[in-house]
């Protein structure tokens, strides 16, 4: 099965591809989310931003036309949503793994909402 990791290094879309329908319908869970960030304590607020990016970086990776593409060929392809803790070096999945497009809007609203405000 073809896997892609996501993460917050990635910061573009690659492949030409131009906004896609779905991802603008994703920005009002996330807008909350971004809100709720300046309640957090201070040593908390860098961790939650590179957590929604991850999250970010999923969704715009899936639904590059590559991607796209690939799911509508029936190829076996999962973009996965991890992040890297560089105060415990563990590396957290973030519940955002989509393997088709059927998973993008499901996986990322519960992903966002496990962050929690």
């Amino acid at each position: 099965q073809g896997r892609a990791v996501a993460g917050s290094a990635a910061g573009t879309r690659g492949g030409g591809d131009g906004p896609a329908g779905g991802a603008r319908v994703a920005v009002l869970p996330q807008q909350r989310h971004l809100q709720a960030v300046d309640t957090l304590p201070p040593e908390l607020r860098h961790d939650r931003l590179c957590e929604l990016n991850v999250i970010e970086q999923v969704a715009n990776v899936a639904q590059t036309v590559v991607v796209q593409d690939a799911w509508q060929r029936g190829q076996p392809l999962t973009v996965h949503g991890w992040i890297y803790g560089l105060k415990n070096g563990l590396i957290r999945d973030l519940g955002m793994n989509v393997s088709r497009p059927d998973d993008f809007m499901p996986r990322y609203v519960t992903a966002l909402e496990a962050l929690g405000d």
